[in-house]
């Protein structure tokens, strides 16, 4: 649509569905954007919903199974509960920036002596201050739904919980499979290579998400595989392998199309220009992080417990064999004397134990790193004792604690490595944490659930510590339902006139009353949207519409973007962006754009509209105020090859003529007499 004549060199298959499921239903685009928006945030809490409650229902089923008494009181909280907190959590909640900005303005109403000051719903997406230099964008999904962008980070979050919910599947099956040994079936088969088509499907959607399910997907066929043959194993390994490949194969050959004409410009990482302070996570991630942490901590007490005995006992004898001397054969009840090496053993724990305490607290290294490294490494100890030990609830948590590990994992990834060519770690940041965050959410979720299980003690009764951890996760679950409500108040006062306008599907109905500032001057949308509106109801088919340039984020390309036809060339950035080594293609079509409105000399701009096969000229408010009135004059006085098919007060459309039909015009002219 902006590279007229070209080929959209993009992840476009969200918008692509999106665009074949309008036009199917016939309803008018104006209204049917609005209602793709509802659509896949209503899938994205579907597909939320049915993944927990899953999880919950699995871990239930197995706990009732006979000799199967691991769980004190049996689950008592049904897993519907599970499933709408997997709801909440990934589609409603927003991070704690609520909170703080709530809590700032109470400090300065109460301390200050100053305005409690607006709410800014846009400040909670750029989490990690100072912006620049690392300009990392910290969406969550509530605030991508909220500003209500069709773009392919919203689109695909619907599809990644599919393919989550597919890995799963082949997860929670293994037991059965290893009943029935039906590692070959077709209905296995059919799973394997459907998940493949799903995963595929992600990187024609939104590529940065590719991978990370890639790896979620082949590391649930193997853990499949494993539970199923109860350990490791040649033949095992073997099957893990051929499923996998399964995976990617048919995810490629079934969109093979799209990989043909596809070119990428960017293949490679590198490494980062910043580091993401621990505030910043927690500020992100908090909620999830307490959750989690939580649990796995819970699961792995006793071990925690034998390694604390153990670090004790080892430092004791550790700084009693350092601190004698080596002749000295006293008896081990001797005071302690430290000598030259004990000594230095000392400043080495020290200066390694203050460092650790440093990058924690001060951002060195990238304070996020030690921190997630280690309740990763915790994680991971735990989910080897459940694969290790004879548990029924093993599929389940196994794969929870896969979806933590790779999240954990992205978020110690994001802190070494970018994307090669990224704003510093914009996008870099912007894609991975929104996919953290999905995750994250669901297992904490589940973990949440998991937690309550057979757990209904008055609050009063409770132990100070327990109560302490319940108040905290109150405070969180409260901290981060303020951006919701606050952050929408906010995100409508975005509009035009603030809440005058009155709620409705259409999108363009704001345009009926409006004059849009811009730099150049004042512009009447209303007037703009008649000429619009006449190209809706009367071009067929896909002709190029010759309009204006202007400063990204203007009303520039507002033809291309409101009716759908293509035009020359749009924002400069957004299409140097998906076309990379062909920038300079982008910046000669400006060039010609600008030439044609602005020459005086009429073959000239004849000759660059015939080169990009333009069909229609648009000559409104935006032209008049950006270029030369000079320059638009030759289209109403010199180009008998434009006929005028639509004019206002402002707006002026012009039909190119077929050369065919314009030389025949051109040989009668000299026929008529005067």
């Amino acid at each position: 649509p902006w590279f007229g004549g070209g080929y959209i060199n993009y992840y476009y298959w969200g918008q692509f569905t999106g665009a074949t499921l309008i036009r199917t239903t016939g309803i008018e685009p104006s209204i049917a954007f609005n209602l793709a928006v509802p659509l896949f945030f209503a899938l994205t809490v579907a597909g939320a919903f049915a993944l927990v409650y899953n999880l919950a229902e699995s871990t239930r089923r197995a706990s009732i199974q006979p000799h199967r008494r691991w769980l004190n009181q049996g689950l008592r909280w049904s897993p519907v509960l599970a499933g709408i907190a997997g709801a909440l959590f990934v589609t409603v909640l927003g991070n704690l920036d609520g909170a703080i900005q709530v809590g700032q303005g109470v400090w300065r109403a109460m301390f200050q002596n100053a305005p409690f000051g607006e709410f800014d719903f846009w400040r909670s997406s750029r989490m990690m201050a100072p912006d620049p230099p690392g300009h990392e964008i910290t969406e969550f999904p509530f605030f991508t739904f909220l500003f209500a962008d069709l773009h392919a980070h919203m689109m695909v979050i619907p599809f990644t919980l599919l393919s989550l919910g597919l890995s799963l599947s082949l997860v929670l099956g293994a037991a059965r499979r290893a009943v029935t040994l039906s590692h070959w079936g077709k209905g296995e088969i059919a799973r394997v290579a459907v998940l493949g088509v799903v995963i595929g499907a992600l990187r024609l959607i939104n590529t940065w998400d590719f991978p990370t399910y890639l790896i979620i997907g082949v590391a649930s066929v193997f853990l499949a595989e494993f539970l199923a043959q109860g350990g490791l194993g040649t033949t095992m390994l073997v099957r893990a392998g051929v499923k996998s490949v399964l995976v990617f194969a048919a995810g490629y050959l079934v969109f093979l199309p799209f990989h043909l004409s596809y070119e990428t410009f960017v293949g490679s990482i590198e490494s980062t220009t910043n580091t993401t302070v621990l505030w910043q996570f927690l500020a992100i991630s908090g909620l999830f992080i307490f959750i989690i942490g939580s649990f796995f901590v819970s699961e792995s007490r006793d071990l925690l417990a034998k390694a604390l005995r153990g670090l004790w006992h080892g430092s004791a004898w550790t700084v009693r064999a350092v601190s004698r001397d080596d002749d000295d054969t006293s008896d081990e009840s001797s005071p302690i004397r430290l000598n030259v090496w004990g000594v230095l053993a000392l400043v080495v724990g020290a200066l390694l134990t203050g460092f650790i305490v440093t990058a924690i607290f001060s951002g060195v290294v990238g304070s996020t790193i030690p921190f997630v490294a280690l309740l990763l490494a915790l994680v991971l100890i735990v989910a080897l004792r459940w694969l290790s030990g004879v548990r029924a609830d093993s599929p389940p948590l196994a794969f929870v604690a896969l979806i933590v590990s790779v999240s954990l994992a992205l978020a110690i990834g994001v802190d070494i490595f970018r994307v090669e060519g990224d704003i510093d770690r914009m996008n870099t940041i912007f894609k991975f944490y929104l996919q953290i965050w999905v995750m994250l959410a669901l297992a904490s979720a589940f973990l949440l659930w998991r937690l309550a299980q057979g757990k209904r003690v008055r609050f009063r009764k409770l132990a100070l510590a327990k109560k302490a951890w319940i108040t905290a996760l109150a405070v969180l679950v409260v901290s981060a339902s303020v951006y919701p409500v606050l952050g929408t108040r906010d995100r409508l006062r975005d509009r035009f006139y603030d809440q005058i306008l009155p709620l409705t599907l259409d999108g363009t109905a704001y345009a009926e009353n409006v004059v849009y500032s811009d730099q150049k001057g004042d512009i009447n949308l209303a007037v703009d949207f008649e000429g619009i509106r006449w190209l809706q109801d009367n071009v067929e088919g896909s002709p190029i519409v010759l309009e204006g340039l202007t400063p990204t984020y203007r009303w520039g390309s507002r033809i291309s973007i409101y009716t759908g036809l293509p035009s020359v060339v749009g924002w400069q950035w957004h299409q140097q962006q998906q076309r990379g080594d062909y920038a300079w293609a982008v910046d000669s079509r400006i060039e010609d754009v600008n030439k044609i409105y602005s020459t005086t000399d009429s073959t000239t701009a004849m000759r660059l509209i015939r080169k990009y096969n333009v069909k229609y000229v648009y000559v409104g408010q935006v032209e008049r105020l950006y270029y030369p009135s000079v320059g638009l004059l030759k289209f109403e006085d010199s180009l008998d090859a434009l006929e005028k098919v639509f004019q206002n007060d402002e707006v002026t459309i012009y039909r190119v003529r077929d050369e065919a039909s314009f030389a025949v015009s051109q040989d009668v002219e000299q026929f008529v007499p005067e």
